[in-house]
């Protein structure tokens, strides 16, 4: 099967740009609300170092590397089970859509960052509801 790029799946799954799961099973997920770990998580006050570095970082860059922005969605999705929609919406109201040129190595360049279909996907992926699976265990 070839690969199924993001900006693809939009195209031909539009129910994900409804916020629905890719694999439409896993909208039957059964998510924790609690705000308050949320806000936590959104401040970058969780007290996991890694975690509230990676959020503090987003908040005030609106930018975060791949790496850290997977160990924040997977803190907030697998460990405190929140749902991934949240996850995704805060991120694209954080994330810099078109950020000014930066001096990288002497080269101007211009950041988008602010994907919806990378996003989407990314956040889809962490939470295992994507086509990707990993399995959801609740703790």
């Amino acid at each position: 099967m070839a690969a199924l790029i993001p900006d693809r799946i939009l195209t031909a799954y539009p129910h994900v740009c409804m916020g629905q799961a890719y694999k439409k099973q896993f909208d039957a997920v059964i998510w924790e609300y609690d705000d308050a770990a949320f806000q936590a998580w959104c401040t970058g006050n969780t007290g996991v170092p890694i975690v509230d570095a990676g959020m503090r970082q987003l908040n005030s860059m609106g930018w975060m590397h791949n790496r850290a922005r997977m160990i924040v969605a997977m803190y907030l999705t697998k460990h405190l089970m929140q749902d991934w929609r949240k996850g995704e919406r805060y991120f694209m109201q954080k994330l810099m859509v078109d950020r000014m040129d930066t001096l990288m190595n002497g080269r101007l360049i211009r950041f988008q960052d602010g994907d919806f279909a990378a996003n989407n996907g990314g956040w889809q992926w962490v939470a295992s509801v994507r086509w990707c699976l990993l399995v959801v265990t609740q703790h």
